[in-house]
């Protein structure tokens, strides 16, 4: 692959002899084309276009919260084309060809911009159904860090594709503890993404993975 910061190329796209010409951010790239046909429909290739495809529905749900601004800051701290190639980068082998979730784990809902994640974060359900989360701040008592605000993300594992939110919680790191209530049914489990915002809401740190067995 080749790449150009020439004038000449701006009016240039798509496919000329054996080349292959586009556009990423402000850089122009060259590469050749495939010089061998392949059958697209083999079980692999099916495959993998269906987990595509589940990818890119989860996606759809995503950009309409909140989080789309976590791919976009992290994809330009990263120098990404986008939050969107970021995001089909890190989550496209979660998806099963079947469209659903292989493994809720490794689902990335916030991904690192310049924060680093509390220490030891855990969550309990009480016996009154609210959720209690709990974790370490060892920032140091002057850092700014203090003030990162947290949120938090959940699934619920009926409706996987579904992305809910904690109403906005007045709790920082600082705090080390939060109280808080989900959407729930009985014996379904609920899959937490819990994160820390900066202050300006400019950085992001990665979410923390926990399952809570209703």
């Amino acid at each position: 692959m080749a790449t150009f910061e020439s004038s000449l190329l701006e009016t240039l796209r798509g496919k000329i002899g054996n080349f292959i010409i586009y556009k990423v951010k402000q850089q122009y790239r060259i590469r050749t084309a495939p010089t061998e046909y392949r059958d697209a429909n083999t079980p692999e290739q099916q495959a993998n276009r269906n987990r595509l495809t589940a990818c890119v529905r989860f996606y759809q749900r995503l950009r309409e919260t909140p989080l789309r601004d976590a791919w976009r800051t992290a994809a330009d701290k990263a120098a990404a084309s986008s939050g969107y190639s970021l995001y089909l980068k890190t989550n496209m082998g979660v998806f099963l060809p079947d469209g659903t979730i292989s493994d809720f784990s490794r689902l990335t809902l916030c991904p690192a911009s310049g924060l680093k994640t509390a220490d030891n974060m855990i969550a309990t359900r009480n016996t009154d159904g609210t959720v209690t989360l709990t974790w370490e701040n060892h920032a140091g008592k002057q850092s700014p860090r203090n003030t990162d605000r947290l949120a938090v993300a959940y699934l619920n594992e009926n409706r996987s594709f579904t992305i809910r939110f904690v109403n906005p919680l007045p709790v920082c790191r600082d705090d080390e503890r939060a109280t808080f209530t989900t959407e729930n049914t009985p014996g379904i489990a609920t899959h937490l993404y819990c994160y820390f915002i900066s202050r300006k809401g400019d950085a992001y740190t990665p979410d923390t993975y926990i399952k809570l067995n209703d």
